[in-house]
């Protein structure tokens, strides 16, 4: 009898679409035999699923449409929503199943804002930052309020389009080190005063750095956050701050120094 691991071999998921859009990704099928894939089906892990695997679900995941795809190179899964996510990262459980079996696989999909570099040397927009003042560099930025972002103020800051989204935020971060709980560019302090870096000190920081250390806190963001819905946050000091663009505030514990 042929087992579930050799019966079908999952690739990682690749995403195609940016922050603020709708969600559109790819999962690869490494290999999977002819009869699975007559019977395969695709579809979200249930609540037990995710109880049990302690990974919070957020609403924007039970949005989640899976699709196998019999493409020119062999089938795939593609994963998508009909609404733009707001949300910098999708942590789901998938399901998979066929007339033999059932696997349960874990994904974490991270999520760029638009135009967070550049191509071929030609300026890619940022986020629309209509109807809001633009911030100079060497200005002083206070205080930050209740919903803000860090991602949301670095796409206002009036620079050269050259300088990535993750230059900025990198900038930012290094300046006002006391304004982030943890050190944590994704929890910021409401109420907190930035001072905006200069241009030169933006576009001197590399790209690849400043992409990877955005990538590196953002995982271990995930990790915090996920802490906190199930409890297990560090005890100190109370306070309200919204991490994400349009996501409802929660309840972070601020760490004791």
């Amino acid at each position: 009898m042929t087992s579930n691991v050799q019966a079908i071999g999952l690739g990682r998921i690749v995403v195609n679409s940016a922050l603020n859009q709708p969600f559109d990704a790819e999962i690869s099928i490494a290999s999977i035999e002819d009869d699975v894939l007559e019977s395969l089906e695709i579809k979200l892990a249930t609540d037990s699923d995710f109880r049990r695997a302690n990974i919070p679900i957020e609403p924007v995941v039970k949005s989640l449409q899976f699709n196998v795809i019999n493409g020119e190179t062999g089938p795939w899964i593609r994963v998508s929503t009909d609404n733009p996510v707001r949300i910098p990262f999708l942590h789901f459980l998938a399901a998979i199943g066929w007339s033999g079996g059932k696997i349960i696989r874990e994904y974490t999909a991270l999520l760029d804002p638009p135009g967070y570099d550049t191509v071929a040397g030609q300026s890619i927009a940022l986020p629309s930052t209509t109807g809001q003042r633009a911030i100079q560099p060497g200005d002083t930025y206070e205080p930050v309020r209740s919903g803000e972002t860090l991602m949301g103020i670095a796409a206002n800051i009036d620079v050269d389009k050259s300088v990535t989204i993750y230059q900025r935020m990198f900038a930012l971060m290094h300046m006002n080190s006391e304004a982030f709980i943890r050190g944590n560019m994704n929890l910021l302090r409401e109420g907190a005063t930035l001072i905006i870096p200069s241009v030169e000190m933006m576009a001197g920081i590399s790209r690849i750095l400043a992409r990877e250390e955005y990538t590196r806190q953002l995982s271990d963001w995930i990790d915090y956050h996920q802490g906190i819905a199930q409890g297990r946050s560090q005890s100190g000091e109370r306070l309200w701050v919204s991490l994400i663009p349009g996501d409802e505030k929660i309840v972070v514990k601020e760490v004791e120094k």
